[in-house]
């Protein structure tokens, strides 16, 4: 999987998550567990990926915070958690990947 394409599936797990936060809010239990499912999909697949030195914490936070959205019961904190790990996805996440390939792009150059 190149760089373009794991920036766009951190994007899709952060707006998915978004989507498990905001309708664990308005109690729509069906669309949050498939939400949630879609994730967890998503997730799966970047295990398989040689992600960048820079992205791994950003991972192993996601992965902790994930199994916490799987076992935990909605709640407000439920929520913000959701709500967290998306925004920080969004931006620890992509901006990670966007140096490695900022790095790549300059040695090319050299």
């Amino acid at each position: 999987m190149g760089r373009k394409e794991l920036k766009v599936l951190v994007l899709n797990i952060a707006m998915d998550l978004d989507r498990v936060g905001r309708f664990a809010m308005e109690n729509k239990e069906d669309r949050r567990k498939q939400f949630l499912e879609l994730v967890n999909k998503q997730v799966k697949e970047l295990e398989n990926v040689d992600l960048p030195i820079t992205f791994l914490n950003t991972y192993e936070y996601l992965r902790e915070n994930l199994k916490q959205l799987n076992m935990d019961a909605v709640d407000a904190s439920y929520i913000d958690n959701a709500f967290t790990t998306a925004s920080m996805l969004t931006n620890r996440g992509v901006r990670a990947i966007d140096i490695i390939t900022m790095m790549k792009d300059y040695q090319a150059r050299e």
